[in-house]
């Protein structure tokens, strides 16, 4: 899947709102059918109109969206976690489903006389946290194996901005790790990719005089299985 960030005008039942703006996510999923060749289908639009930054998990399973939620610089940051979820599919003839309480159900008739329709799958944001960030500015971070997301805050591009920041740890599902305040002249945070422990002597030349062969081999396998993939 990919999604893409715009700032759009705001449709509203009546047309267009001229006036209005949206500024969020869209989802589509990209396919590769031996027929029909590459097919790009559009997911949905994500419910949020007021997104500013969004990140996905390493392995795609979560994503996370920072909305500003009021005016300018009170604007307060909000992060949120969701997951997309498909919903059972539906015959394209048949329409929405009909709700009856928390239950829904499909016109079973349709069904039956048009077996050859095409189904159509629906698919569901569902938000498993949301927490309004300490800073004003802010950037998230995933670890590379995707069990954490930071969210910390950045320093101004301005000379006298001595602030201090915070840092929040929190779980794939956004569930609140570590918090870590009051950081002196914070400008950057980043995980070292699959750490494991600090190189020796030996361990280093040997990575001086392998590393083309070593990581060479790797990409190539890692760039083979992107294309089965694609």
């Amino acid at each position: 899947m990919l999604a893409v960030l715009t700032l759009s005008k705001k449709e509203v039942t009546s047309g267009i709102n001229m006036d209005a703006k949206r500024q969020g996510i869209d989802i589509f999923q990209v396919q590769h059918d031996k027929l029909k060749g590459f097919i790009v289908k559009d997911i949905g639009a994500h419910p949020s109109d007021r997104v500013v930054d969004f990140s996905w998990s390493p392995a795609g399973e979560v994503f996370c969206t920072l909305e500003k939620d009021g005016a300018y610089a009170t604007a307060k940051s909000i992060w949120n976690f969701y997951f997309i979820e498909e919903q059972e599919a539906v015959l394209a003839a048949e329409g929405p489903k009909e709700k009856l309480g928390k239950r829904t159900y499909k016109n079973l008739e349709a069904n039956k006389t048009n077996k050859m329709a095409a189904e159509e799958v629906g698919y569901e944001f569902k938000k498993t946290a949301r927490h309004e960030a300490i800073d004003v500015v802010t950037r998230g971070v995933w670890d590379k194996f995707g069990r954490f997301f930071v969210v910390h805050g950045k320093k101004g591009a301005g000379l006298f901005d001595k602030e201090l920041r915070n840092i929040k740890i929190y779980s794939i599902f956004g569930e609140p790790l570590q918090t870590i305040e009051k950081v002196p002249q914070m400008k950057q945070f980043e995980f070292r990719p699959r750490p494991s422990d600090i190189l020796n002597k030996n361990e280093l030349k040997a990575l001086k005089t392998d590393y083309r062969k070593k990581y060479g081999k790797i990409y190539r396998e890692e760039e083979i299985k992107q294309r089965q993939v694609i």
